[in-house]
């Protein structure tokens, strides 16, 4: 007999998405693993048992204090894991849609001031408590819709300290909100204006300076760097996740959203653990 913390019956479809060794590629993708009139028990925060509805009593039997949960014919799915995400940040681009349906590409818009350096701007100025109140709040929002686990990046500070911040503040969003959190750090996300015409430099400051810190505060999982034309230059970029690598965190490339920039081909020699953006 297994016990659970928590059982929910009458699923009248239950996706397991169950891939074997290998996650589905291809047309196997759309392969969700259904189970109809089915129960799933829980215990520990792990499935237990996955079932039909008329056996569970004779599987399953809950703990003192656990929680029995009538799906009444409902679907049940796993919680969505959105692993790109850029959720702590202040301000919003709402001035910059109108040109964008002109056409104006993202880089004219980057080079007036727009896009990331406006975004760093608010960010730079806002309090913890605006930051981590948005940030929850977008978190809750999404949760709504079935979001369980979240990537969150650091990159709209653009300087030592306030990306040391930016991360130290993912790390309480956690516990905070009940959400999985896994933390970013991306201070190369693009060139901050104090560094204007000196980008090699700002790229020491990160390699020398603040990925230590990361790695030794173990603020950040991965390293993420924003490999484009205008803002790091492959060189450039797997500089830092060499440094990354070298530290023992794990590196992710924002790649070939405006160009094909060589990121994507950096990231595979590397063996980063995903080329976002790719455009």
């Amino acid at each position: 007999m297994i016990r659970a913390d928590l059982l929910v019956t009458g699923i009248g479809e239950l996706a397991t998405l169950s891939a074997g060794p290998v996650p589905r590629i291809g047309e196997r993708a759309e392969e969700l693993g259904l189970e109809h009139d089915a129960a799933v028990a829980i215990r520990d925060g792990r499935f237990a048992w996955i079932g039909r509805t008329r056996t569970v009593r004779r599987e399953v039997r809950l703990r003192r204090g656990g929680t029995h949960l009538d799906a009444r014919g409902g679907t049940v799915v796993p919680g969505f894991v959105d692993a790109h995400t850029h959720l702590l940040y202040a301000g919003d681009r709402a001035s910059e849609v109108a040109l964008k349906i002109r056409g104006v590409p993202y880089a004219t818009i980057a080079r007036r001031g727009g896009g990331i350096y406006s975004t760093v701007r608010a960010t730079r100025q806002a309090s913890t408590s605006e930051l981590l109140a948005s940030a929850e709040d977008r978190m809750h929002r999404m949760g709504r819709s079935g979001t369980t686990a979240f990537e969150v990046k650091s990159g709209y500070a653009l300087s030592h300290l306030g990306e040391l911040r930016l991360l130290r503040l993912i790390g309480r969003l956690a516990s905070r909100t009940g959400f999985d959190v896994v933390p970013t750090y991306l201070g190369a996300h693009a060139i901050p204006p104090e560094f204007h015409g000196r980008s090699d430099a700002y790229v020491d400051q990160i390699v020398r300076r603040t990925l230590p810190i990361v790695a030794a505060e173990r603020l950040a999982r991965f390293c993420d760097v924003f490999c484009e034309p205008g803002f790091f230059t492959v060189r450039q970029s797997e500089r830092v996740l060499r440094a990354a690598l070298g530290l023992g965190m794990g590196i992710k490339v924002h790649a070939d959203e405006f160009a094909l920039s060589g990121g994507a081909e950096l990231a595979s020699r590397l063996g980063a653990r995903s080329a976002e953006h790719l455009l």
